[in-house]
């Protein structure tokens, strides 16, 4: 006969999350953001922050995101602002960047080595 275990006897579904799991209480955006800030902040200065700072740079994955090709993405900072927000949203980082650069230099100067979607690469790039 087969012993049972002590752990596959507790019913653990039961047991009460611990302080440490617990959901923290509503905050406003305001306390949010200073607390990120915070965190960041001790995290540069190499002090011991709350947790390790989540800091996401989405790049091009911000258009695919919003539902957009990379051109869009450039032309209409609306929509990129809008998945930005989305993703920001979702993800609940402490920072959050989307593409860096622009291809609006590159064209002025009429760089020809340089590609961005719809300046030398397709519109989905």
């Amino acid at each position: 006969m087969r012993r049972q275990s002590k752990l596959a006897s507790k019913d653990y579904h039961m047991i009460p999350a611990s302080p440490s799991f617990a959901p923290e209480p509503p905050k406003s955006p305001e306390q949010l953001c200073a607390q990120r800030s915070q965190r960041i902040m001790d995290a540069v200065q190499l002090k011991q922050p709350d947790r390790i700072p989540l800091m996401i740079r989405l790049g091009h994955l911000l258009a695919k995101i919003g539902g957009m090709t990379r051109l869009e993405m450039y032309r209409d900072p609306e929509r990129a602002h809008a998945a930005m927000v989305k993703a920001a949203l979702r993800f609940q980082p402490d920072n959050i960047t989307g593409p860096s650069g622009s291809p609006n230099p590159s064209r002025a100067l009429g760089d020809r080595s340089t590609k961005w979607p719809g300046y030398g690469l397709a519109a989905r790039g």
